[in-house]
């Protein structure tokens, strides 16, 4: 049988659990945390936004990030979900890849995944299911999967 890896993440926290690819008994296998994910953008940036003038007789301005302290943060821990499942499948730790999170982490773990990792990929959720049993998020994933063809 093919080893299916199923990603159950949030912008916290990340669980890869192993199955066979016809929905057998899942086994955790990694673990992956990212406290910040939890906090409030409030909570990640320390002071406001710089300032600055032009010259001397102009207004100071305020500078304006382009993206909130929790969109880096989520962007940030996406980034190094895909580095580890890019390790995992060059390691041949699994041969197929299910990725079930909300969907702007989802979105950014696809964006980052190497091609050839991308190319595991055989059921999407973009859903939270960080709180559901996992036989649940198994039978999720087994119901919506597309197979892969053998290499």
């Amino acid at each position: 049988m093919r080893t299916l890896w199923i990603v159950v993440a949030d912008n916290a926290s990340a669980k890869m659990h192993a199955t066979e690819s016809r929905g057998g008994a899942p086994t955790l296998v990694a673990e992956l945390a990212h406290p910040e994910g939890r906090l409030l953008s409030q909570e990640l940036v320390s002071d406001r936004p710089g300032r600055t003038s032009r010259d001397s007789s102009a207004q100071p301005q305020a500078f304006a990030e382009r993206d909130s302290p929790a969109e880096l943060e989520r962007a940030r821990f996406a980034r190094r979900i895909a580095a580890f499942l890019d390790e995992a499948h060059e390691s041949s730790r699994f041969a197929e890849l299910a990725l079930v999170m909300p969907p702007k982490l989802l979105g950014l773990v696809r964006e980052h995944l190497k091609k050839p990792t991308r190319a595991t990929v055989v059921a999407t959720i973009d859903k939270r299911l960080t709180s559901r049993p996992v036989d649940d998020v198994v039978r999720e994933v087994v119901a919506v999967r597309q197979p892969v063809p053998l290499a």
